[in-house]
This record gives structure tokens, C-alpha cells and sequence, in this order.
């Protein structure tokens, strides 16, 4: 199993990761579909303050993870809230899926006061989306992934990892735990909870 930045080239690889990990999930990104996960990812693998790594079976890719360095989530959440506006200005229909229409309504009411309650630090990554095909689980891939990112954080002087996972991904939450993160008590982002992973300096 190798683990490597992501280029340009591997977004259309990403998707194909994204949409067999969420298979039968029910969310506004699996609704809007390729075209929005393209711009996403776009966005993810092309920024200096953003990372993607992919981890290949050969020349195939079998799991990702993406986020940002010194970067708050709700700067993601803005771009994704405009792409999402622009594809109900197409689609209107898709206001009539709650999975579409609650996290609009969240965001446009959001008081900007999750990101506040843990990112107390100035040097931080976020990983923001985390996928392994289903076919690759039990390998411990998320956790090699996860000391990829580790060790180019440390490179740049970052000194924690967040990421924020459903309550009820018990499967996110195994593993993330097997990858050396541990729960924030009594701290919700979003209907989140926020995994947290200090980075030791070498």
C-alpha cells in the first residue's frame, strides 16, 4: 500500500472512492453528485493550506484524506454553501430533499460559534473528509494515511489534527481511535464530534 499527495489527475479517482465509501447515505453531497464532489475535491488538492492524500492498491485508489492547515472549517462550508446555491438555481427540485434542505437552512442560521469551542490553537489541521472503499476496510488505512498527514503536518509546525465525525459512524470513530485520536468531552460541531490528535514533535 503506498500513501501520497493527490494530484489533479486522481480527483475523478477520489469521487469514485467517495461514492462507494457513502454508498446508501442520504446527504446533500451524494445528492448533487459528480459535479459537485469535483469541484470539492478541485478545491481540496489544488491549494497550498489544503491537503489530499490517496492511498493506491497498485495504480488504484482505495482511500483518501482531505482537510486544511490553519484553516477554519466554515471557510470550506462557505464555498461548498455557494456551489450548493448555484446547483439549486438549476435544480430547484432538490429543496424538496430534507438531506439537501436541512444543512442549507443550518448554515445560513449558523452563529459562527462551533469552531470557537476547540480550535484554541493557532496551528491546526482539519481533515475534513476521510474515505476507504469498502472492499479495503479492516487494513489499517485510515491509520497510515493519517501518520502520512501527521508527518508533513510536523514539517510545517503544526501541532494538532481535529477532525470531526458523526455521532452515530461508529466505524470513523473505531478507527480514528486505533489511529491514536481521542474524543473532546461535551464538544459538538454541527451534530459533530471532534476527534483530536496532538502531534509530537521529533
Amino acid at each position: 500500500m503506498k500513501v501520497e499527495r493527490a494530484a489533479p489527475s486522481d480527483i475523478e479517482g477520489l469521487i469514485d472512492v467517495h461514492l462507494s465509501a457513502f454508498a446508501g447515505q442520504t446527504n446533500f453531497t451524494m445528492h448533487l453528485g459528480r459535479g459537485f464532489m469535483r469541484k470539492t475535491y478541485a478545491w481540496l488538492v489544488e491549494g497550498d493550506d489544503r491537503f489530499t492524500f490517496v492511498a493506491r492498491e497498485g495504480e488504484r485508489i482505495v482511500g483518501h484524506v482531505a482537510g486544511t492547515y490553519r484553516r477554519p472549517l466554515s471557510d470550506m462550508q462557505r464555498g461548498r454553501l455557494a456551489t450548493l446555491a448555484m446547483a439549486l438555481l438549476v435544480r430547484p427540485h432538490l429543496l424538496l430533499h430534507s438531506s439537501v434542505r436541512s444543512p442549507l437552512i443550518g448554515r445560513l442560521l449558523q452563529k459562527r460559534k462551533n469552531e470557537e469551542t476547540y480550535l484554541n490553537c493557532s496551528d491546526y489541521a482539519i481533515i475534513y473528509i476521510i474515505a476507504v472503499h469498502p472492499n479495503f476496510h479492516g487494513r489499517g488505512i485510515a491509520g497510515q494515511m493519517a501518520s502520512a498527514l501527521e508527518t508533513e503536518a510536523r514539517e510545517r509546525g503544526i501541532a494538532t489534527l481535529f477532525v470531526p465525525v458523526g455521532e452515530d459512524n461508529v466505524h470513523s470513530l473505531s478507527a480514528f481511535r486505533k489511529a491514536g485520536f481521542s474524543l473532546l468531552p461535551g464538544v459538538l460541531s454541527d451534530g459533530n464530534v471532534i476527534l483530536r490528535r496532538d502531534i509530537v514533535p521529533t
